[in-house]
C-alpha cells in the first residue's frame, strides 16, 4: 500500500535510500492506524521528504492534525510544546527517532 503511494507521487524506482524507506516506513504507520487516508498519507510523505534535511539527526515527531475534515501535517521538536484550537484534532502522532530505531532494527533481522 505504501509503496503505491510513493509511486502514485514521486513515480518508480528500483532501489530506495534509506530516507525513501524511513518516509514510506513512516506513512505506513499512519495509514495502518485505520485514521488516515490515502491523500492524507501523500500529505506526510511530501512534506517528510521535503523538509528531511532540516530535522535529520534531530528528534522530531511528525503530527496529523484535522480541522472540518482539513488535515495537515506537522514535523515539530519533540520537546516543543503544540497549542492548537480546541476545534482541532490530532489525529496521530509518530517519533522520527523512534522509526528509525524500529526501521533499522528490521532491516538488519
Amino acid at each position: 500500500m505504501t509503496i503505491s503511494i510513493y509511486i502514485d507521487v514521486y513515480g518508480d524506482e528500483k532501489t530506495f535510500s534509506f530516507l525513501k524507506i524511513l518516509c514510506m516506513y513512516v506513512v505506513d504507520f499512519f495509514i495502518k492506524s485505520g485514521e488516515v487516508g490515502i491523500e492524507e498519507g501523500k500529505n506526510i510523505l511530501i512534506t517528510l521528504i521535503n523538509n528531511y534535511s532540516e530535522i535529520k539527526d534531530k528528534d522530531y515527531d511528525v503530527f496529523l492534525f484535522r480541522k472540518f475534515g482539513a488535515a495537515i501535517c506537522l514535523l515539530i521538536s519533540s520537546k516543543g510544546k503544540v497549542i492548537l484550537e480546541k476545534s482541532s484534532k490530532l489525529v496521530l502522532r509518530n517519533s522520527i527517532v523512534k522509526s528509525i530505531e524500529e526501521l533499522k532494527i528490521k532491516l538488519n533481522s
